[in-house]
Parts: structure tokens; sequence; C-alpha cells
């Protein structure tokens, strides 16, 4: 993680300072409140300091002002008082942990005024780290390929792998050298990793004949990081030939590591090469390629792990099973505690989010949305470090970026320079090119959405790009009937219930008859009932959208955000803009206060554009 320092305190506080000054600065019936709120906290974190400290700090003239102002110099001030009475062993210690104090009185003080918006503010911290750790990265990563070049050392070369890729690579010299004739090949290669992986288990070179299990296993994992499955199989097997331990595990790497990903591939895979009898893992495993999640959750639990790349497969497996059982909130704890460890965990993660946020409907929505964006750019950046596969996390960036309602942060994550962010191999990959044509259409870029679309294949993602990008253009040259058209026919070629949840909305929102929602009713719950309302409320006789829409404003959020779509396109920004405010009141939804914010913008309102 990203130093914390009063320059990004500023930079994420700015927006919140009116409710800083109007919580525990100004108002003494909160400052208790806040201040043992904010010592709790602190001294769970490790950070030992008192109520009573910092009830006095928050009652200084000056604390207020300084926090009120929120600048980088301002925060500087106070966290330079803070240090005072807060631990370490040091003055940097000290000034270190005066700054998460600091961090967490913010946030306390934000949810005593609003808990909704409190929310916002931490997710924008990690969002904020998360986002001057990319550009950490790519800077560190210039700077460590040239030394690579420069001096050749291994201990630099290996430094280009993933974490675990690079710890195991330096005791493997012990029992095999052949790992520094690997990197300096592999360091030479740049994005071709995965390819050179396939050439040498294809046809193996002279060094790689005498390498034992460790050195086999070690490079089947480099190609599964390097998204080159046959190979990493072939070196699987390779570590069993040479009695790689344990052997149930590296069988079962083997068994995923299938060339068309298949569940009947492993399940093959496992009926020929598989030992059979007690092993939990396989018997687990076996279980989940069956669908029997239960029990194979059962079964996998008794697995031991014998070490961290194997507890992280278990934490995948545990949290997949959770999922297929409808217990989201288990597996979201399950992943949250291991994210750190792995990629992959955390990229599982930010997607168990986005499918959260995407069928939720309360403040927990942006939150959710939010964490996942910082998530996915973490994962991403990580795996820019060593070449790897950045598109899936880049993706899910965008993803969430929208779900955050930040389509300018959107469209900067799926372009390349110098208009984006993204590496050019992201920006040109298919399923970076959905998220863009979506993206290109919510903004009005019409013209890159129409190029975007033609040279999209066939199915959902190119029938449900169309369909936003015409509902964009109603009343500049596209008419209702072409966008329920396109609605419908998004709804036929929908192939999952989340595709055909949102193929539904675009239906409901143009004005269209909704298809049968019934079997979507246990998965999205009142989220439907809403879609159906708003269907009701556009099909009732004798009035127009607009007013039946005014008329039925208070009755769901999908008709506040509807309402205020249709002031939008009108022209009237200020007017969606109070719709979108005013229902959030009413629903106590961050979200629509964090849409209303966005269109003061626009609008140019600063001052009502504060939360």
């Amino acid at each position: 993680m990203a130093l914390l320092t009063s320059a990004l305190l500023a930079k994420v506080a700015t927006p919140w300072a009116g409710k800083l000054a109007l919580s525990g600065f100004t108002k003494v019936i909160r400052r208790p409140k806040v201040a043992r709120a904010a010592a709790k906290r602190a001294t769970e974190s490790g950070i030992q300091v008192t109520a009573k400290s910092l009830r006095i700090w928050l009652a200084r003239k000056d604390t207020g002002e300084q926090l009120r102002t929120c600048s980088e110099a301002s925060l500087d001030q106070a966290a330079g008082r803070l240090a005072y009475m807060t631990p370490g062993g040091s003055a940097e210690e000290r000034r270190r942990n005066a700054l998460q104090v600091l961090r967490i009185v913010m946030e306390e003080s934000v949810r005593a005024a609003d808990p909704s918006q409190a929310t916002l503010l931490i997710g924008s911290w990690g969002l904020q780290t998360t986002k001057e750790e990319g550009q950490k990265t790519r800077d560190q990563l210039r700077e460590l390929q040239q030394d690579v070049r420069g001096r050749g050392g291994l201990e630099q070369a290996v430094r280009t792998l993933s974490p675990w890729a690079a710890k195991e690579a330096l005791p493997l010299t012990a029992s095999w050298p052949g790992v520094i004739k690997c990197m300096d090949i592999l360091t030479t290669v740049g994005r071709q990793r995965g390819d050179v992986l396939r050439q040498w288990a294809d046809a193996h070179p002279a060094w790689l004949e005498d390498a034992p299990a460790g050195a086999h296993a070690w490079l089947g994992h480099l190609a599964a990081d390097y998204d080159a499955p046959g190979a990493a199989r072939h070196f699987f097997e390779m570590c069993l030939r040479e009695g790689g331990h344990p052997r149930d595990y590296y069988t079962m790497l083997a068994a995923l590591a299938e060339e068309d990903g298949t569940d009947e591939g492993a399940r093959h895979y496992l009926d020929t090469h598989g030992a059979g009898g007690s092993s939990s893992v396989l018997v687990a495993f076996r279980a989940f390629l069956d669908g029997a999640w239960e029990q194979g959750l059962v079964d996998l639990r008794q697995w031991e792990p014998h070490d961290a790349r194997a507890a992280a497969i278990k934490t995948h497996f545990e949290a997949k099973a959770l999922l297929n059982l409808q217990r989201s909130e288990e597996a979201l704890v399950v992943l949250r505690e291991a994210a750190e460890s792995s990629t992959s965990i955390g990229i599982t993660l930010a997607a168990t989010l986005l499918e959260q946020a995407r069928n939720s409907r309360t403040t927990n929505r942006l939150g959710a949305g939010q964490e996942a964006l910082a998530l996915a750019l973490r994962a991403r950046n990580s795996r820019r470090s060593w070449s790897g596969d950045s598109i899936e996390a880049a993706v899910l960036a965008v993803q969430a970026a929208v779900v955050s309602e930040d389509l300018a942060l959107a469209w900067k994550l799926a372009r390349p320079a110098p208009e984006g962010e993204a590496e050019p191999h992201e920006a040109e990959d298919p399923r970076m090119g959905m998220q863009t044509a979506l993206v290109a259409a919510m903004t009005g870029r019409w013209r890159e959405a129409e190029e975007l679309v033609q040279r999209m294949p066939h199915g959902f993602a190119r029938a449900h790009a169309a369909a936003v990008l015409t509902d964009s253009k109603e009343g500049r040259g596209a008419n209702t009937a072409d966008v329920q058209r396109l609605w419908q026919e998004a709804w036929e070629v929908a192939g999952t219930e989340g595709e055909q949840f949102t193929a539904a909305t675009g239906l409901a929102s143009s004005g269209a008859d909704l298809p049968d929602l019934s079997h979507l009713k246990p998965l999205y719950g009142e989220r439907v009932q809403e879609l159906e309302l708003l269907a009701r409320a556009l099909h009732a006789e004798g009035s127009d959208p607009l007013s039946l829409l005014r008329a039925n404003v208070t009755r769901s959020p999908a008709i506040v955000v509807t309402l205020a779509e249709r002031y939008h396109r009108a022209g009237d920004i200020v007017l969606a803009a109070e719709t979108l405010r005013d229902g959030s009141a009413e629903w106590n939804d961050a979200r629509l206060m964090a849409m209303a914010a966005g269109l003061f913008l626009e609008a140019k309102d600063h001052r009502r554009a504060s939360p």
C-alpha cells in the first residue's frame, strides 16, 4: 500500500469538507461521539490514543479551521499537532500514526453527519491510493527493466516475476542452476513469456534435462501465470514423474490446466490420472466438477494446504462453492481475508462485489463499486509489473468505474495514452473493446461507439452496446421504437440471468412491454418489482411519460433515475440533478447523491456539487 500523506488526505476528503465542518468541529454534541468512535478504531488498529485526548484536540479552534480548509498544508498542520498525542518510537513513526488517526477522525466526522456518505469517503481512500500506486508501478517497472538489462543480476531479474514465483526462484538455484538461464531468457522477451514457456514444454532445452521436481513445479506455475495452460500441465506432469509432492495437489493442478478450460476435460483427466482413494482435495475437486457444491465444501475444509499458493487455491474453491450455494456474504468474508495474497483472489473479490453492486439499490451499491474498482486497479497494476495478464483486471476496473458512476474515469481506464492510461495490448483486446463501446455510448461519443459496435462479434455484448448507443441518441436522430426494438433484441440473445436483467432494465426504461421476469425474482428481488412498477407507470393511459414519472417518483429509485435521464436529455441538467438529489434524500441512497453531484458539476454549480 502507498504511504498515507497529507496530500492524499486532502485530495480525497476535499469534497467532504462541508460535512467535516458541520460535524465534530462546530457542533459540541457530536464531538464526544466522533472522539469515542475514532479512539476505538485507532486502538483496534494498534494505535493507542484516548477519546479524551481526541476530544480536547477536536475542541481546538485551529483544528476546526484546518480540517474545514482541508488542504494539504492545513491537514499537515493538523497531523503535526495530533502527533504529540500518538505513540511511536520515533518522530517519523508518530507522524505516520497521526496521519492514520486523522483519516479515522475524518471518516467518523462524516459518518456522524451522514452515514451513507462515510461509505463513499472510505472507498475513496483506497481508490486514490491505488491510482497513485499505479503510476509508481509503471515508473518502477521501467527502472527495473533497465536495471536488469544493465546488471543482469538474478535478484533483479526475478523481481520481474509474480511475487510467489520470485520468492520461489532464489532458493531453487541451490538445487537447479537452470533458474539463471531461464531468467536470462525470460527477461528479454517482454509479453511473450507464455510463448517461450510453450516452446520449452514442446522441446526441452538442454539445461532443462536434469531439472528436479521442484524446478518443473516452478515452471508449471510460471506457465499458469502467463496463460499457457498446456505448458503448465506438461511441467506439472514432469514434476509428478520426478516424484513431486504432494502428489494429489499437483495432479489437481494438472487437471485444472486444461487447454479448453472445460470441466469435462478436467474430469476426464482425473479419471485417467487421479490416484483415487482418500485424498480430500481430489475428492472435493471432483465434487465441484460434478456440481456437488455442499459436499465438496465439506471435503475441501478437510484439506490442509502445504504452502501459500495451495492456500490461495483452497480459498478460490471455497469462495466458488459458496457463491454457487447463494451464500455470497460468506464468500466475501473468505475472499477479503485472502485478497492481499493473490491477484487472482483480488480479481474474484472485485467481480463478486460488482455482481453484488449490480443486484443492489442500497447505499452499499456505490461502496461495493468503489471497493471493486480499487481491487481491480491493484490487480491490474501488479500484473503489469510482471508482464502478466492485466486485461481481465483492466476490464473489471472499467466496469467498476461505471457502477461507481464515474464515466470520465471509465473512459480514461479504457483508452490508451495519451487519452487514457490503458496499455496498448489492454486497449486493443476485444474484451476491452466491448466496455469501451458501452462507455462511449454512455458519454455521447457516438462516432467512436458506432465504430466499436461494428467491430464486435454478434451476441449480447454487441446487442447491449447498440441498444445503449441508440438509447443515448433518442431525440437526436433515434426514436423510441428503435430503442425498444434494440433492447428486445438484446433480451432475445441474453444468455445469463445478469444479461437478461440488463436487457429488462432497458426495456422498462424505454417504455416497452416487459417479458415474464418471474425467474429473475429470486436473484434480483425488489429490483424486479421496481422494473415492473416503472413499466406500469410508463404504460398508464391518458398521460405523457414525464407526467407519469413525476407522479410516481417517490415509489422507486429506478423511477427517480429514469425521470432524471429524461430531464437531462431535454437539456435541463439542473432539474435532473435536483431530481437525483431529492431522490437520494427520499431513499437515503448515496449512489443517487453521487449522480446528482456529477450533474451539478456538469452544470458548473460547484456549491451544490459538494456532498
